[in-house]
């Protein structure tokens, strides 16, 4: 705890001191003031848009020749709005979080039916509920002020997210279960706990897993097309089901865009490499009944190469750090009202990616080198029907059919002969339909008691296929759900008891059943109580489950035997063999977690515009899925490992442990059953265990000044502890703060200014420094600092009228990575789990609103 008191201390210091880049888009109650001159109506419009952070949409052709009274004084965005638009012809109508300008927009019929209940925010499946556990929420304004890029760099800047898992600059020969790159995806892995451990939606579905590792490409949505990202930091398979277990990460899809909106953007790391290129099309249009919104990006990075890095340069002549990339990824959204209760709806969405990098066997100029591709491309299309029932319910039957494909191609020069080593194909299909319904089941003299209940069903299939055929399989697996939520409002602001301004506690379960494999029940239990309009208290209690993945289970199993002496046996007959066990095994059983949140948030009605909030987690994780043994030659040495070590086997287990299973002999000499002294079994295992707590802090204050200028100040830090036992007799390994693995503390903070024709940014991300515990003594890797600056000029009258100009420079005093030792010459010379090659990265861009 004194290490959690000092990081506690250090990040208050921290949001007094500056504050990060984190402008949340204003609640359709905040009041701020305006003094705005009279204008185009348009040119005002905007300006409201931009200083209440409040998405307003028109078409041009509809104020155009209109112009708007002067505003001076302290409103909502919504009464400002309405300000303008008097005896101009058309009205305000807000819709998804946005306010839309017509001559005709009306209400769907869900929200005239449920009002403004008919919100769901994540972690929660009842309308107009906020979730007991702590809420991430970054919203497109927030995410085009930041300067990033794609989705992926967006999140990998989140506090609670390691950069492990799936991620493109994850490097050679890292343990998959801290990090890979198969196809230059990204994947959300919340507290380190593995980036199937994160459950990942896109307009609340479910779509298909990518590659082998069942986790889900963040960055193969275009980024134009995203309205919000909201990310509950909390066990939550009581809600969603599997995978749940460190949190959920929803992308909400803009709704209700009206207009087209074209950019370009172009960026280049100082150093060399990684030269952007990007182009983005948004295109929306509302109507009476319905609209529709399509969105496509096209981008394409360069290589960052070893040779173009002072630190990688000598050690690792023919290391590809950064992989080259080349995009395209297109998503729709559209809604109809087909009758007078009934909407249709209709996500979809494609990705096509291909990306190629390389690296040498050793540093001689003319080593064997391997060259690596993969082409990868993914789709999902989800139709829902939304019925708003009598009495204020809402029932809801969606669907779901996806499919990813990730093709690799390696190949091998030698001695200028190149041959093919490797061509597989990681194929995912899934389809799934779900009933839900949601609505008030009776006053009490709290508020409204709600309830949710639903089921599904999903089916999920795996193929590998590859010119080995030992190692090619096709596996599926059914699933079968039902889910209910209950929120009890016991106390309300109109009771006026002292001390109590609210009191709410909610309750859910889920039943999951996976024939073959096991039945689950997940229940869940929550409370916030404000004790005045000052303080919210939060907390919630629940368990949570991961159905192993497909590849765990069923990738091919092989055999390999080894003199007795090479897996660390002593003592032994000469001529002695052990038999070492390695695949998957489909008998494997759930993985378990019970989950511990609270956060005490403070939003003073004093001081408006400020907000902290202060959380504690603690997550318990039991029965995870690993290959046991870290270090092969000590399987018979190690006492730790005697549980999965049959000693003197009889010769019914040899042939058992041959039988089915790829025979590789190593040994030197012929295979004899009657030498096998040992078999070790390092398949994989529902057999880890993990103990997980820490803190996550955030604040921010924002404050209007006149003639619509903001300025923006917050900041979020979040402090991890985690170990784990990988065997019963096996002592406890940090995890937490070492090499591979999240460092112990991490933060983001900063400051903005923006006004209705400009914006400037500034913020710091600090990633802190971990333990290199892959050699005796271990030794210490320093942490990285960055600091990135951002500016937007907007553009009015003329022919650059709607035009936005953008600059961005992203680490610009040029931070590198701590140099550590490497053991190859694939090996690069940092903690690619955590720390980046890029450097300075100058990005400029142009978009176009018409």
């Amino acid at each position: 705890m004194a290490n959690i008191r000092k990081y506690i201390l250090s990040s208050t210091i921290a949001l007094s001191a500056i504050a990060v880049l984190s402008p949340t888009m204003a609640g359709p109650d905040d009041r701020q003031e305006y003094h705005l001159p009279e204008q185009e109506l348009g040119s005002a419009l905007r300006a409201i848009g931009r200083a209440s952070h409040q998405e307003i949409m028109f078409e041009r052709r509809s104020v155009k020749g209109k112009r708007a009274p002067a505003l001076d004084g302290t409103y909502t965005p919504g009464e400002a709005v309405d300000i303008l638009l008097r005896n101009s012809g058309l009205t305000a109508t807000s819709r998804g979080g946005s306010i839309l300008i017509g001559e005709r927009f009306l209400p769907t019929s869900e929200e005239v039916n449920a009002g403004s209940s008919a919100i769901v925010v994540t972690g929660s499946q009842i309308r107009g509920t906020a979730a007991t556990g702590p809420l991430i929420t970054i919203s497109s304004q927030q995410i085009a002020t930041s300067g990033y890029a794609n989705l992926g760099d967006v999140v990998r800047s989140i506090p609670q997210n390691f950069t492990g898992g799936q991620n493109p600059g994850i490097g050679i020969g890292i343990p998959v279960a801290n990090g890979e790159n198969f196809g230059s995806g990204t994947s959300i892995n919340l507290r380190g706990l593995g980036q199937d451990a994160t459950l990942t939606l896109v307009n609340g579905h479910r779509v298909a897993n990518g590659g082998n590792r069942q986790s889900v490409d963040i960055s193969a949505i275009p980024i134009d097309a995203i309205e919000r990202i909201e990310i509950v930091t909390d066990g939550a398979s009581a809600l969603y089901g599997s995978d749940a277990v460190a949190g959920v990460a929803n992308v909400i899809l803009k709704r209700d865009y009206q207009g087209l909106s074209t950019s370009a953007r172009f960026g280049l790391a100082t150093e060399g490499g990684d030269r952007q290129q990007q182009y983005n099309i948004l295109a929306g249009k509302s109507w009476r009944n319905g609209g529709a919104v399509v969105a496509y990006e096209y981008g394409k990075d360069t290589a960052i190469l070893a040779s173009q890095r002072s630190y990688a340069a000598v050690t690792n002549p023919g290391l590809t750090l950064y992989p080259f990339i080349q995009h395209q990824s297109v998503i729709i959204n559209l809604h109809q009202d087909i009758a007078k209760s009934l909407t249709f709806s209709l996500d979809g969405g494609y990705n096509w990616r291909t990306d190629q990098r390389g690296y040498s066997l050793s540093t001689a100029a003319n080593a064997p080198a391997y060259d690596s591709r993969v082409r990868s491309s993914s789709f999902f299309v989800a139709p829902s029907l939304q019925w708003a029932a009598p009495g204020s319910w809402l029932v809801s039957l969606s669907g779901m059919y996806g499919e990813d494909r990730a093709r690799l191609v390696q190949q091998l020069t030698s001695n200028g002969t190149t041959s093919t080593t490797q061509l597989t194909c990681t194929c995912n299909t899934a389809v799934s339909v779900e009933l839900k319904a949601d609505g008030p089941l009776l006053e009490i003299p709290g508020g409204m008691a709600k309830l949710a209940v639903g089921g599904g069903y999903r089916r999920d299939r795996f193929r590998q296929d590859s010119m080995y055929a030992a190692s090619n399989f096709r596996a599926s697996q059914a699933e079968r759900y039902g889910f209910a939520e209950l929120h009890i409002p016991l106390i309300g602001a109109s009771q006026n008891i002292p001390f109590i301004r609210s009191l709410a506690l909610s309750a859910a379960a889920r039943y999951d059943n996976y024939p073959g494999v096991d039945e689950v029940v997940t229940p869940k239990f929550g409370f916030t109580y404000a004790p005045s309009g000052d303080f919210d208290l939060r907390g919630s209690w629940g368990q949570s489950f991961k159905v192993p993945t497909l590849y765990q289970r069923y990738t091919a199993q092989s055999a390999s035997v080894y003199a007795v002496g090479t897996l660390g046996g002593s003592g032994y007959p000469t001529g002695s063999t052990a038999i070492f066990l390695l695949g998957g095994r489909p008998d494997l059983s759930p993985e378990r977690a019970d989950t511990w949140t609270t956060s005490l948030a403070f939003h003073p009605a004093r001081v408006r515009g400020l907000k902290i909030e202060l959380g504690y987690f603690d997550i318990r994780y039991r029965n995870r899925v690993i290959m046991p043994i870290s270090l092969p030659q000590q399987s018979l040495s190690n006492p730790a490992y005697a549980s999965i070590v049959t000693y003197n086997p009889a010769a019914s287990a040899v042939t058992n442990a041959l039988a089915d299973k790829v025979v590789y002999n190593y040994s030197g000499a012929a295979l004899n059953p009657v030498n096998v002294v040992a078999i070790v079994d390092d398949r994989n295992l529902n057999i880890a265990t993990q103990k997980l707590r820490g803190i996550d802090l955030s604040a921010e204050y924002q404050h209007a000044m006149g003639n619509g200028d903001r300025i923006t100040l917050s900041a979020t830090a979040s402090y991890l502890d985690s170990e784990q036992k990988l065997l019963p007799g096996a002592g406890t390994i940090a995890l937490a703060g070492t090499y591979y693995n999240p460092p112990h503390f991490r933060s983001r903070v900063g400051m903005a200014w923006d006004s209705p024709r400009a914006s400037l940014a500034g913020f710091v991300n600090y990633i802190g420094g971990v333990s290199d515990t892959r050699y005796t003594p271990a030794t210490p890797v320093s942490g990285m600092a960055t600091l990135d600056l951002g500016g937007r000029l907007r553009l009015e009258g003329g022919a650059l009228d709607d035009v936005e100009i953008a600059l961005s420079a992203q680490n610009i005093t040029n931070a590198s990575p701590d140099i550590t030792r490497t053991r190859a010459a694939y090996d690069a010379p940092y903690d690619t789990t955590n720390y980046s090659p890029v450097g300075r990265l100058i990005s400029l861009g142009i978009r176009k609103n018409w």
